[in-house]
């Protein structure tokens, strides 16, 4: 994913806003616009009233959206508007009295009467204005304090009664507002990477606590600015302008609108702050639970899903069948276990991401015993979702140690997931997996998932496996081929078997190759570490790994094509073992002394290996930060065959040249890279192409 392209479209989309809203470029009528550097949910924080308005107002009402907008209201000083479907008429006001009030006030679908014409802010006006109503009883000098949607009502009730002297609104809108930072890629995806990102908020009541520093605590308000909206339905509904635009305040009504406006810097800050806390803190958690120490060693064959670039998911995964297995505490392990990884993601954005739910990826990890010893585990992991309200960042499915059971909320994520799969028509991969989820009987014949397969793959993935075995082995075979492309020939479902042939001379370091079966019975084949046919004049070496029954031979290619073996396990063979390190010995001692050499002094290290690679005695490419020493059997059994090789200097201009100027400091001779080595007054070597080979000039 584009994360860079979406965070730079949120600062974008951040600069010179509250988060939510952009202020006009001209005030409307009869409304004096204050500007403020923070988001909109800082915009009441930051508000000193009495400096803005010139005055302490005897009375003061606070008003916002929703039951939980005042939970920190004083006692009897909190008026609840929220009820669904109650006329105005039928709202209780409260006693008179000056004071602060804080006002929750219902939605405006909430407050819309059945048969209304309108969108609802009338009627979210008609409820306020009871409340307004009642408290001009005990005071003239009211003044309104509203919260970004409830802007739009207080504006109405303020302007029809005539003891509000004074409206201020914080962060509500005064022109059309645009919210797809939401649901428009890639700024969405990195609008939740930032929320998922932003460390816990710290309770304001604990004395303790280290508050937010103020370019993370503009970064958490300009993020919950939107997400806070991204669970509804319609994200703007009671934020956005009313369908019939209010006219100017009236006389004697002060509007004031206080807006948030954010510089591109201090959004470039805040995104940084997030970043830095963020992963601050997960690296704290991982310093307080450090991966468990290594207790064995494993070894098997790993089945990688081919890469797929059609449809609209990115469906990757492996498969990894341990053949062997020792541990420290039980010691030797043959029994056969294979652990299946998934992952299913869109390839631009998140699998879902409606107002019902958000789920970004879904991860499953299963281990099956093949003998049938044991039911297996599973994981099956939830990524940043959210639905019915709760949202994790990880929800993670299954029996092993901190995963939950199967709630109600996770089957209705995995159907969300399953049914972007069964739509991916058009991707590969998708049509392979959907036919091999249907098989196992997780996707049910009418789309959908099927309950008790998943709790069974959850709790009992082994069962699963060997009962779609049992009653359809051919379709678990042809989907298993379907998903895994090419090497879907490898695997014999009905013959319990998988044969695998890989590798290749250039596989890396040293070059191997497999051709090994599994199969209930054992397995069988051969593993070869080294070059199937070295290069001369340097020669080689292999190690030979047969499986049944089990050898392990190494044998020496020796400079000039001869070759000899030497049976190391589970007979090895002396004399030959003891042969091939006599002759081996004298290369190995020249090539002690010669890395000995290198690392003694970084500075003769340049001109050492200047000279090594001349002569064809380092590996790799010039320029490669550790290059390691050839073998020196060859150059010290056939000098001149070596010297003759492609890889040394005769085959290569070039190299001799490098020689030259490898030599020039050991010399004292002067002289740029690449011109002739002037050997005396007049006297210059140089070396010219000649052919496929080299020729050398001695110019006088």
């Amino acid at each position: 994913r584009d994360v860079a392209g979406g965070l730079a479209a949120l600062t974008v989309r951040w600069a010179g806003s509250d988060g939510r809203i952009v202020p006009p470029p001209a005030a409307p009528a009869g409304v004096t616009i204050t500007r403020t550097a923070c988001a909109a949910g800082q915009l009441l924080r930051e508000l000193d009233l009495e400096d803005l308005l010139g005055r302490t107002p005897t009375t003061t009402v606070y008003v916002a959206l929703g039951a939980n907008a005042w939970p920190d209201a004083p006692a009897g000083r909190l008026i609840d508007l929220t009820a669904p479907g109650l006329d105005a008429s039928m709202v209780a006001p409260p006693a008179p009295a000056t004071g602060d009030w804080f006002v929750a006030l219902g939605s405006r679908a909430a407050c819309r009467l059945a048969g209304s014409a309108t969108d609802g802010t009338p009627e979210q006006a008609a409820r306020l204005g009871r409340v307004l109503g009642a408290l001009a009883a005990a005071s003239n000098d009211i003044a309104v304090v509203a919260l970004a949607g409830a802007g739009h009502a207080a504006r109405l009730a303020a302007d029809a009664q005539a003891a509000v002297t004074d409206l201020v609104t914080l962060g509500t809108p005064l022109a059309p507002i645009a919210l797809t930072a939401l649901s428009t890629q890639p700024a969405a995806d990195a609008l939740r990477l930032l929320y998922r990102l932003l460390p816990a908020a710290v309770d304001p009541n604990d004395p303790d606590a280290e508050p937010d520093d103020p370019d993370l605590a503009l970064g958490r308000a300009l993020v919950l600015a939107l997400m806070e909206l991204a669970g509804r339905a319609d994200p703007g509904a009671d934020l956005r302008p009313p369908a019939s635009a209010p006219p100017p305040p009236r006389a004697g009504l002060a509007l004031r609108a206080v807006v948030g406006v954010v510089s591109e810097r201090q959004v470039g800050r805040a995104i940084t702050a997030i970043f830095a806390a963020g992963l601050a803190e997960r690296a704290r958690a991982r310093a307080a639970a450090p991966l468990p120490e290594p207790t064995g060693v494993h070894a098997g064959l790993r089945f990688v899903l081919p890469e797929t670039t059609d449809g609209t998911l990115s469906i990757t995964g492996d498969a990894l069948l341990t053949l062997a297995a020792y541990e420290q505490a039980s010691g030797i392990d043959t029994g056969r276990v294979l652990r299946a990884r998934l992952r299913i993601a869109d390839r631009l954005g998140w699998l879902s991401a409606t107002p019902e739910l958000d789920l970004r990826m879904v991860t499953a990890d299963l281990s099956v015993p093949l003998d049938g010893s044991a039911p297996g585990q599973a994981t099956v992991t939830l990524h940043d979702a959210r639905v019915f309200g709760q949202s994790w960042e990880r929800l993670v499915l299954g029996t092993a140690a901190g995963a939950v059971p199967l709630l109600p909320e996770a089957r209705v994520l995995l159907a969300a997931a399953v049914q972007r799969v069964t739509a991916d028509t058009a991707g590969t991969a998708s049509v392979a997996l959907a036919q091999l989820l249907r098989v196992l009987g997780i996707v049910a014949p009418g789309g959908g998932i099927a309950g008790d397969a998943v709790d069974q793959l959850i709790h009992d993935p082994g069962g699963l496996l060997r009962q779609r075995l049992a009653a359809a082995g051919g379709d678990l075979a042809g989907a298993l081929a379907a998903l895994l492309g090419p090497l879907g020939a490898t695997v014999d479902l009905a013959a319990r078997t998988v044969h695998l042939v890989g590798g290749s001379d250039t596989s890396g370091r040293f070059g191997w190759h497999a051709d090994v079966t599994a199969a209930p019975a054992g397995l069988a084949g051969q593993v070869r570490f080294g070059a199937a046919v070295p290069s001369q004049p340097a020669g080689g070496l292999n190690a030979l790994i047969d499986l049944r029954p089990f050898q392990v031979t190494l044998r020496w290619h020796q400079p000039g094509g001869a070759a000899e073996s030497a049976v190391l396990w589970p007979n090895p063979s002396g004399a030959p073992l003891a042969r091939m390190l006599a002759n081996a010995a004298p290369g190995l001692g020249g090539q002690v002394a010669l890395e000995v050499m290198r690392r003694a002094d970084e500075g003769a290290r340049l001109v050492i290996d200047a000279l090594l690679d001349a002569l064809g005695l380092l590996s790799g490419a010039p320029g490669d930060p550790d290059r390691a020493l050839r073998p020196l059997a060859g150059l010290l059994a056939d000098p001149a065959g070596w010297l003759r090789s492609p890889a040394s200097l005769a085959a290569s201009p070039a190299k001799i040249q490098a020689l030259f100027d490898a030599l020039r400091p050991l010399l004292g001779i002067a002289g740029v890279p690449g011109s002739p080595l002037a050997l005396a007054n007049g006297v210059a070597l140089s070396v010219v192409a000649d052919g496929p080979g080299a020729r050398l000039a001695l110019d006088v």
